[in-house]
């Protein structure tokens, strides 16, 4: 039922619209802790994460999407390559379980300025790109059993079905002191759980197959053991990468994504490094800075308008801007990634046999400070709909009444 403030004496007036604006104080206080946790998450967490679960279901996903569709007879050779390889992949990353997180970082973003230098640069790509290289040597630890026991199996001429299944408890018990520390127990122990797991799957190794297996798994200890006694499992892995030809470009016979990365990032020139860098920081300035900004300016206002006799204050500016973040660099992203085979096809390009499914099932998740402020974004939207415009319309309804009561 409306009511009729017309028929009201003015001193009623004045009170209820004194009441109306004191309903907007808890309203306005809820305000000032949405837009600051919103901006405080936007400078403070990463304005960019892409997480990825590196397990045996993904790397078996994407080993199965090598695997070329049936072609010509020229092709068969290719083919019994690849599926060797796929079965490889499989075999030796079937217990991976690792997170990989990408994280962009904006208030060191914003500290590379309109002007980076090229040092400057470099140490921040360093700096947010090194969890890459640390999940893949996570990876490759929990490769290790499988790996030797691969090797083994190889030496053996053994067929992929026939070591399969077959457990690699003497050769685990062998890459566990690996990572305890214990190396020369390692290389020790390796030729008879070697000639043990061997045994097992039905081919025993002669003396020589075994020496031989022995040098590799010695090698590959070798070279993982670092200056600092502890073991870089990329390093290891890196003894078994062919060196590429003198003179080639990348970096042939390496494991190591974290001196790769830092590698590429020394060859670049000033000019563009200097580019990246102002990339990022234009990005992060018209994002993350713009927005945090209006956040914290809304807050101030709302604050401000607590002690005021008029509670009422505008938020225009932030419902205009402030879904950018969530946008960019949540939905946006995890939009493309869903439709991207299907658009390539569009295109008239061509994704490898089976990669489309490896894409469409990766498990990757955009995260970051966007989530947290798109929902402070639309709970914003939500308590202005259903607090405040109902306080303020009755409010206005009110103070027409009083300017009409004073003539």
């Amino acid at each position: 039922m409306k009511t009729d403030y017309s028929s009201m004496p003015l001193d009623e007036l004045e009170r209820l619209h004194a009441k109306q604006q004191r309903k907007l104080i808890p309203a306005n206080i809820v305000a000032i802790v949405i837009a600051l946790v919103a901006a405080l998450c936007q400078l403070f967490m990463p304005m960019v994460q892409v997480d990825v679960s590196l397990d045996g279901e993904t790397f078996s996903a994407i080993a199965s999407s090598m695997v070329p569709e049936e072609g010509g007879d020229g092709q068969a050779q290719t083919d019994e390559e690849t599926q060797a390889m796929t079965e490889m992949i499989t075999y030796v990353l079937q217990d991976a379980d690792a997170a990989l997180s990408v994280r962009i970082r904006p208030l060191p973003a914003l500290s590379l300025g309109f002007s980076p230098s090229a040092e400057d640069v470099r140490t921040y790509l360093s700096d947010e790109l090194l969890d890459i290289g640390d999940a893949l040597d996570t990876v490759m630890a929990q490769a290790m059993p499988y790996f030797a026991s691969f090797i083994v199996a190889q030496s053996a001429q053994a067929e992929f079905e026939e070591f399969e299944q077959a457990p690699v408890d003497e050769i685990r018990a062998v890459t566990d002191l690996i990572a305890e520390g214990r190396y020369d127990d390692a290389k020790s122990q390796f030729r008879a759980a070697a000639s043990a797991y061997a045994q097992s799957i039905g081919h025993p190794l002669t003396a020589e197959q075994l020496e031989d297996v022995g040098a590799m798994f010695d090698d590959m200890v070798d070279s993982g053991v670092q200056e600092d006694n502890s073991f870089s499992y990329s390093q290891a892995f890196s003894a078994f990468v062919p060196e590429e030809d003198e003179g080639s470009s990348g970096a042939g016979g390496s494991f190591d994504l974290n001196g790769m990365m830092e590698d590429a990032f020394a060859e670049m020139d000033e000019s563009t490094l200097t580019t990246i860098g102002m990339a990022i920081f234009l990005a992060s300035a018209g994002t993350i800075g713009l927005t945090s900004a209006l956040w914290l300016i809304m807050a101030l206002i709302a604050l401000l308008h607590i002690f005021l006799k008029n509670k009422k204050f505008t938020m225009w500016y932030v419902k205009l801007l402030c879904w950018l973040p969530c946008v960019l660099f949540v939905l946006v992203p995890t939009i493309a990634v869903g439709i991207m085979p299907d658009m390539i096809g569009q295109m008239g390009g061509e994704m490898p046999a089976g990669m489309a499914d490896a894409m469409s099932g990766l498990p990757l998740a955009f995260g970051g400070s966007g989530i947290v402020s798109g929902i402070c974004y639309v709970v914003l939207w939500l308590i202005s709909i259903f607090w405040f415009f109902p306080v303020k319309r009755k409010a206005r309804k009110i103070k027409k009444a009083i300017k009409s009561a004073k003539g």
